[in-house]
């Protein structure tokens, strides 16, 4: 069986096919993970990885899912995958940090 942890990488990985080996953090409470991804639109920097987008979903609501009956989970579930596409619908990936630099964190902090 899918822990919560796999479960939820996996539900928020399906809306972002150009990640590659994104994992979630290990080891700690709340579930975060961070995602970027190369952009393949400045031919000086084919290299360039977007934003990096930090999702991140605290311990409490980890907890409330995990004692869900199911039928409230594929709820959840739901409002997950929504929440991820409206935000990605709004993200402009691209960032002007010089070659060298770190890109920009977003960070989305999900409310199941």
């Amino acid at each position: 069986m899918q822990s919560t942890i796999e479960h939820f990488a996996s539900l928020i990985l399906s809306s972002f096919p150009e990640v590659k080996g994104a994992k979630p953090y290990p080891h700690i409470r709340d579930f975060k993970i961070n995602l970027s991804w190369h952009l393949h639109n400045d031919p000086e920097r084919p290299n360039k990885r977007s934003k990096t987008i930090k999702i991140i979903i605290n311990e409490e609501q980890m907890d409330d899912y995990r004692d869900m009956p199911q039928s409230d989970k594929e709820q959840a579930d739901i409002r997950l995958k929504k929440f991820i596409e409206n935000k990605k619908s709004q993200l402009d990936a691209n960032h002007n940090n010089p070659y060298g630099a770190v890109a920009p964190i977003e960070e989305w902090h999900v409310v199941l």
